[in-house]
Order: C-alpha cells, then structure tokens, then sequence
C-alpha cells in the first residue's frame, strides 16, 4: 500500500497560529477568573486577588524629616500595619521637609508638623478608608493623616485667644478645650495653681474646641462674656458648674449668669442668638486638629504638648523645663 505523504503547514501559518493562541491564553488569563484559576492550580501559583472595586494600586507619601534622630515611634511599622489592612497595593514615596517637594507639600496642605501621611485620590476608594476617615482630612483630591508629632514646624498663635498671666514670660501654656469635656474641667484649677505659683513667668492661653452638641452653644456664650471683658469669669462659672449646666436648662443658667457677673443683658443676648462667635469656634477647631489636637484638652507648653488631662506635677515639669 502506498503511503500518503504528510503535507505541513506553511512554516509562517504555523507560527501565526500558535502566537495568536499565546495571546488569546493571555487574555483569558487576564479576563477569565476560572481560566485563571485553573492554570494557577496546574502550575501550582497562588495569587492574591483584589476584590471588585478596590482600586489596584494606592500612592502614599511619607513627608518626615531626615535629620531627626531618636523618634519615639516607628513609622514604617504603622504604614506596614495599613498595607496589612488594605486590599490594594500600597507604593510608598518618601519627601523630606528639607526638599524642594517637602516645603511644597508644607504649603500647599498647610502641614504644622511631622511625620504625614498623604495618599492619593485611590485610596478614598478602597474599604479601608471607610472604616478609618474619621481619623483623615480630605484635600485636594488627597487624604492627610497627621501622625503623633515627631516634631512641630510651627506652633499655635496666641493672637485669637483669651489670655491671662504674665505679657513677656518665657513660658506660654496654649490649650485647646472644651466647656463639656469633664478632662477639661479638672485642667482649670489646676492652670490657675500654676498661675498662682509662677506669677508673671507663665501666660496661659485659651482657645475653642468644638466637640459638637452643646459645645458650640456654651463657647459662643464665653466668647460673648468675653466681648463685654467678662471672659474668665463666664469660663470658671461654666468648669466649675459643667454637670448643671449640660444636664440642664443650659442656655437660661447661662443668661442667669450673665446678669451676676454684670453684662449687659440685652446685648449678650443678642450675641449669643446671633451665634456671633461660631465662625471664630470652628477656626479654632480646624486649627486644633491641624496641630494634631484629636481631643481635649490639647496643651502646648512652649513646643512640648500633652493630650489630656495631667496633675499639676506633670505641668511644672514641662514649665521647669524652660527655666522659667
């Protein structure tokens, strides 16, 4: 019997054809999950899949500073927490403040110290901000995490707030309270201790921090106190009343009060009406939380702050340490 001969594909067709099966493979391997699955189970590859809706890849910038040494925490072991906790691949950039980039990002979100955290517009997207944006302010299109500073690049000013105590000391206690937080109540004696023992070597300096509820009420009481010389008074009427005043009829003991200290009534309730002061709260409060003040008090001894409440031991000690 006579054989056929085999005839071969054209050389050329052959090698068209096994391209444009490489290729299909590669897009089934893209689009095709099963497709992709299988072939992962054949070569024994294990992939990490990012659900639906989360973006691929999220930027970070870590704005620091080079030259300091000794920080009290590990930043990178935080950010390698949240690359933990997100479902997208976080691409890390380090700036330095010191850099042409860093004294922009210092300008452009107005940034009063270091270390920060700015992602970019991916991460609005992902789970995860979802869970945390209590925690983040979104700007421009970014989101900016104030980490415990390692170091302030300015301090807070003391030109809006109620000040008392010595114009020329060396030492300016600033604090960011609240007339309904109970840790701020228990700091007022004690400023006044400390004001009592250094005289004139310390000013003490207050300023608005609105926690919502009846604190926007009560803060634009002190301020109209305040706008008829009466501030301090109105402020330790309030501390020393708090539990009355927030559990009762607070806008009425305010008024009371307002006519024992000797304001004029018709004015000061017309301030308070007119919410004259709110715009002044909530510039406060921005620049509380800009100063990393998440809540109150928030002191500033010169540049050394302390987040809440401390005893009166703990404050000399920040205050001796200027050698007032």
């Amino acid at each position: 019997m006579k054989l056929k001969k085999l005839k071969l594909p054209d050389p050329w067709l052959l090698t068209s054809i096994v391209l444009i099966l490489i290729f299909a493979g590669f897009i089934a391997y893209d689009k095709s999950p099963i497709f992709r699955g299988n072939i992962n189970l054949i070569l024994g590859l294990k992939e990490e899949q990012i659900p639906e809706g989360e973006p691929k890849e999220v930027g970070l910038v870590l704005l620091t500073d080079k030259f300091l040494t000794d920080p009290s925490y590990d930043v990178d072991e935080q950010i390698t927490k949240m690359r933990d906790e997100m479902e997208s691949e976080l691409k890390l950039t380090t700036v330095d403040i010191n850099d042409e980039e860093g004294k922009k990002l210092i300008s452009d979100y107005d940034l009063k110290s270091v270390p920060v955290l700015i992602f970019d517009e991916n991460f609005g997207k992902t789970s995860f901000y979802k869970e945390v944006s209590p925690y983040f302010s979104a700007e421009n299109n970014h989101y900016i995490l104030r980490l415990q500073p390692f170091k302030f690049l300015e301090l807070p000013k003391t030109e809006d707030a109620w000040v008392k105590g010595g114009d020329n000391s060396k030492v300016s206690i600033l604090v960011y309270s609240s007339f309904t937080c109970p840790y701020s109540a228990r700091m007022a004696p004690i400023f006044d201790q400390a004001l009592e023992e250094y005289q004139d070597k310390i000013k003490l300096a207050y300023k608005n921090f609105n926690r919502g509820g009846l604190d926007p009420l009560i803060e634009n009481a002190a301020e109209c106190a305040g706008e008829q010389g009466k501030f301090w008074e109105m402020h330790d009427y309030i501390y020393a009343n708090q539990k009355q005043i927030t559990s009762g009829e607070t806008l009425q003991l305010l008024k009371d009060q307002a006519k024992t200290i000797g304001l004029e009534s018709a004015k000061f309730d017309d301030c308070v009406s007119t919410e004259k002061y709110l715009d002044k709260i909530e510039a406060q409060t921005s620049e509380a939380f800009k100063f990393t003040v998440s809540g109150t008090p928030g002191i500033f001894v010169n540049d050394i702050f302390i987040g809440g409440a401390v005893d009166l031991e703990t404050l000399k000690s920040a205050i001796d340490s200027f050698n007032p």
